[in-house]
């Protein structure tokens, strides 16, 4: 399709109220500020005003308005974040994210702390393939770059904001500037907001104290509050000294509106030929016998919540020296402590729960220092270093009440689940302690060859040193044959009484101590060509990597990309409209997977969800986006193809064997090494082997479609502002995104881990007024209901969509 005839077309049918030109909009992705259209890489921007305009408040909503990004979502504890198809679909601390998230400057490195609210935004900026150069180990998908309103010295000016919807939905948000001297300025904002779950729990207990299979949750509701604030100390116009402290925190009655999947997949050893979810039997639907609610679930923890305190100090200085010369300096510490717990069956059958703690002291430090040549010449470059440092320490409690119970894969027999119970009789306590730490050079030299041409070349060397600790202890309530050892551990991150409870395994059991060094070099060559001030075309080659570890044990390698990219960017009809195209091309090598890992050494288990390298990879795939803004129409239209081929690899499917293989901690049992009897114990084993290798379960994967990776995602919104004769202006406004369905597992014969193909469409009509506006605004007006989450291990849950929601905002700029 030829762009410019169409636009030409679509200009011509428009009423043009005045001359309306879109602005520019700068972007500092390679640490220098530069225009958005003459950047020589895939990125999408939104201001401040677009993500007002769109009700974008979260990392998850800017899938809706983003091309080839996709958001796993389990609720409010894991959201990983994925560009192209690459980034990370393990809730897992030993693995890096593959697409970082960046908060001023500072990395967010798991996928447990970004789930709270935007909180007065400038600007976020979507960059989209390796980041090699600038960001380093955690960016073989891209990054997502979030940053922070600035205080000003234009006097006292902000803006309120208020919200009220269904669902019992309020919120009440801010941030004001306030000058208090030529030299020093603050500014500070506020969020506050609570809602309802859109999920109705059956069971919830109104009256007396709540059991173990009655509960008083409600699994997706919300409180959160944020505040930030900001000190800017500009002596003159060379120096500038930014501080920043920011607390959040979010609640909600259970880590994610879980329910059990229900879909079937193939399994040769059910007489159907069929399996199904292990506790797809007790779920509401089956109990019943009425149509299955995505909206109903039946979580039974009673002391069921989710709370998540994020902390952030960050201090930037800037200096220009005489010779034009810039130094740059940011330091940023944060602080995360969360805390939760779940229905692991997600229902009414008392079967398994667990709690999850996440600190106190998940600790970050990022430092960053570069220099930056003076502009304006045929040569520029930046030189920098970083480092980073990341303790994760994590505890991980399971109770299990009768196993195993459920759906048992190998006979396609249900055996039953306790349905009441007063305690569990196992519990399991896992410590897992996670550092990881990075350092980095870095540079970048650009060099006109001509007026029209530029060459572009970065490189950086990378360190990691990554170090890995496990310890569990696994409790009875009923003592062994021979006793037991006392469970008391003062050495647990939150240490906790267990009179009721012996402990059948010495405190080393399952203890692994593990560390990964490894340094890796990545680089960027690339040729940008200016055939025009309206036109730019890049094409460049590069390397980006992702940081290996150790996991339970078990060392996983560098995962290293080699990516080509050529693009375009315009501005066409006077500025009306801009244009962006990019094709890619991305080569894979030890790309890192979630799948099953089988452990065959003496006193360690096997895990269905470690982390594997697989075979060469490949993706590949095109973007498109158009912005326009004809008199009083807008229109923003978005389009990304993706395409993969995953290398091959040799895993166990644990759908298709019996939960009796798996230990009270939720582990599969050691692997039989060669030779090895099935049922051997050998020395440290609490369980004896299994042969997984002669198993029904073995099986070989290839040529499998990237894990949360649409092979196709598009999105439009249009608008138009209606002047009225007082002044104010009538915007109407709708939003359609589409995204295909996506694999959540390698296991694609079927579609049991398969999440489902979304489309939304967000309306919304404002009246703005001077300084004033109101909005009324409804989401998933067309109520569609999917699954947003598949959880790809056993037992199998799912997440499904927020339905409908509708209501009105108010909102006052004032300067």
């Amino acid at each position: 399709m030829k762009l410019q005839p169409l636009a030409a077309a679509i200009a011509l049918a428009m009423p043009v109220a005045g001359y309306a030109q879109l602005e520019e909009i700068i972007v500092t992705a390679e640490r220098r500020a530069a225009s958005e259209l003459a950047t020589a890489i895939s990125v999408e921007v939104f201001t401040q005003a677009q993500l007002n305009l769109d009700r974008l408040q979260t990392v998850d909503d800017l899938q809706n308005m983003t091309p080839n990004l996709t958001v796993n979502y389990q609720g409010f504890t894991i959201q990983s974040v994925n560009i192209r198809g690459v980034g990370n679909a393990v809730g897992n601390p030993n693995i890096q994210p593959g697409v970082v998230v960046m908060k001023d400057g500072m990395i967010a490195g798991e996928t447990v702390v970004i789930q709270q609210n935007f909180l007065d935004v400038e600007s976020i900026e979507i960059l989209r393939g390796p980041q090699g150069t600038f960001v380093g180990q955690a960016s073989t998908g891209g990054a997502v770059v979030i940053n922070a309103a600035r205080p000003n010295f234009d006097g006292i000016n902000g803006w309120i904001e208020t919200r009220m919807g269904d669902y019992a939905d309020a919120k009440l948000a801010g941030a004001i500037n306030l000058p208090l001297t030529e030299n020093v300025s603050t500014r500070f904002a506020f969020n506050n907001e609570t809602r309802d779950s859109y999920y109705n729990n059956n069971l919830v207990h109104e009256q007396g104290p709540p059991t173990y299979w009655e509960t008083g949750i409600h699994p997706g509701n919300i409180d959160s509050q944020n505040f930030r604030a900001s000190i800017l100390f500009q002596p003159h116009d060379r120096l500038s000294v930014l501080g920043r402290a920011e607390f959040n925190s979010i609640w909600s009655d259970s880590d994610a509106p879980y329910q059990p999947n229900t879909r079937r997949y193939i399994n040769p050893n059910d007489p159907t030929g069929f399996g199904q979810s292990q506790y797809f039997a007790y779920s509401e639907s089956q109990l019943s016998g009425t149509p299955h609610d995505p909206y109903t679930l039946a979580h039974n923890v009673r002391d069921g919540h989710m709370e998540s305190v994020t902390n952030l100090f960050s201090l930037d200085v800037t200096y220009d020296f005489q010779n034009g010369i810039q130094f740059n300096s940011r330091t940023g510490y944060q602080d995360n402590d969360l805390r939760t717990t779940g229905d692991t069956d997600a229902t009414r059958a008392t079967a398994h729960h667990w709690r999850i703690d996440v600190g106190p002291d998940n600790d970050y430090y990022n430092h960053e220092f570069t220099l930056l040549s003076p502009g304006g010449g045929r040569m520029s470059w930046i030189v920098g270093t970083s480092w980073y440092h990341r303790f994760t320490p994590v505890q991980v409690a399971t109770d299990r009440w009768n196993v195993p119970c459920g759906y048992q894969a190998q006979g396609g027999v249900i055996n039953e689940c306790l349905l009441e119970d007063d305690r569990p009789h196992q519990r399991v306590m896992a410590d897992v302690y996670t550092i990881q730490r990075h350092a980095g050079l870095f540079g970048q030299l650009t060099y006109d060859i001509s007026d029209t041409f530029e060459l572009e070349f970065g490189a950086r060397q990378s360190w990691d040193n990554n170090i890995n600790y496990l310890r569990v202890h696994v409790m009875v309530d009923i003592p062994p044959e021979g006793g037991g050892f006392p469970c008391s551990d003062p050495e647990f991150i939150r240490p906790q009484p267990f009179d009721e409870y012996i402990c059948i395994n010495p405190v080393t059991f399952d203890n692994s101590y593990s560390k990964f060094k490894e340094d890796e070099p990545t680089w960027k060559i690339g040729l940008n060509w200016t055939p025009g001030d309206d036109h730019f075309i890049y094409g460049f080659y590069s390397r980006g990597y992702k940081s290996g570890g150790v996991d339970g044990g078990s060392t996983f390698l560098n995962e290293i990309v080699d990516h080509y990219e050529f693009g375009y960017k315009a501005t066409l009809l006077d500025g009306r409209m801009q244009v962006q195209a990019a094709t890619f091309y991305m080569d894979y090598q030890k790309m890192q997977q979630e799948a099953f890992l089988i452990q065959t050494t003496p006193g360690l288990l096997s895990n269905d969800d470690g982390i594997v390298n697989i075979g060469d990879s490949t993706i590949d795939g095109i973007e498109l986006e158009v912005d326009a803004q004809f008199g009083g129409f807008g229109l923003n239209f978005g389009a990304g193809l993706v395409n993969s081929s995953l290398g091959g690899i040799t895993t166990v499917d644990g759908r298709l064997l019996d939960q009796s293989i798996v230990s009270p901690q939720g582990n599969w049992r050691r692997g039989c090494q060669p030779g090895e009897a099935d049922g051997t114990f050998g020395d440290g084993d609490a369980f004896p082997c299994f042969d997984y290798v002669g198993s029904v379960g073995f099986v070989n994967l290839a040529s499998s479609d990237n894990l949360f990776s649409p092979n196709f995602s598009w999105n439009i919104s249009i608008d138009y502002a209606i002047e009225l004769s007082n002044g104010a202006t009538v915007r109407p406004r709708m939003s359609y995104s589409y995204a295909d369905a996506a694999f959540s597992s390698l296991f694609q014969a079927d579609n049991f881990f398969r999440t489902d193909e979304r489309e939304l469409t967000n309306v919304s009509i404002s009246y703005e007024r001077d300084a004033w506006a109101a909005y009324l605004f409804c989401n998933n007006c067309a109520d569609e209901a999917y699954i947003t989450s598949a959880v790809n291990t056993v037992p199998s849950r799912v997440v499904y969509n927020p339905p409908r929601t509708a209501g009105v905002r108010f909102r006052y700029d004032f300067e």
